[in-house]
């Protein structure tokens, strides 16, 4: 279904994933598998694919096991309720793992912010995403760090998108 760029290795790579860059192949096969009308607005088109990494999940149980532990041997000194800050922790790291939840909320963020001139959103693929598989538009970009009146602008729109989700919508998006 794909043509990966660079070789097949990925472009870029994170904690729980790695991104590979690649072209949707037209044809049979892809209208075989999303259907002829998804086919059409996809085949061609140039996509970022996200897969996770075989350990990442057990990689976060383990992570949130000594988180927890931590936090319950640490609200015997301290008090508050260490523990429930650690599990609402724990559900966005395993909701993070979820990449068709990534995925539902990422398209979310793009009702809310798409039509912001200073923000792009990619669209997501949803027909070809899976579980442990992202696929999105490809967007190319400029990576930071950022110098001068650039660093600043970055630094003003981050700020205006993170209190307008914090303030007004309630979704938290920090992709």
């Amino acid at each position: 279904l794909f043509e990966f760029s660079n070789d097949n290795r990925p472009i870029a790579s994170a904690s729980i994933g790695q991104v590979y860059k690649a072209r949707i192949r037209k044809g049979a096969q892809l209208e075989a598998a999303i259907g002829k009308v998804e086919a059409a607005k996809w085949g061609g088109k140039t996509v970022a694919i996200k897969i996770q990494r075989p350990e990442a999940m057990a990689s976060a149980s383990l992570d949130m096991y000594l988180i927890r532990r931590t936090a319950m041997w640490l609200s015997k000194f301290r008090g508050g309720d260490l523990p429930a800050i650690a599990d609402s922790f724990g559900m966005q790291l395993f909701g993070e793992l979820d990449y068709v939840r990534e995925a539902h909320n990422c398209e979310r963020f793009r009702e809310l912010y798409g039509y912001w001139d200073d923000v792009k959103v990619p669209r997501c693929c949803s027909p070809l995403t899976r579980k442990k598989v992202l696929v999105q538009e490809w967007v190319d970009g400029v990576k930071g760090p950022w110098e001068g009146e650039a660093a600043t602008n970055m630094v003003r729109i981050g700020l205006r998108c993170s209190v307008d989700q914090l303030m007004h919508t309630g979704l938290f998006h920090a992709e």
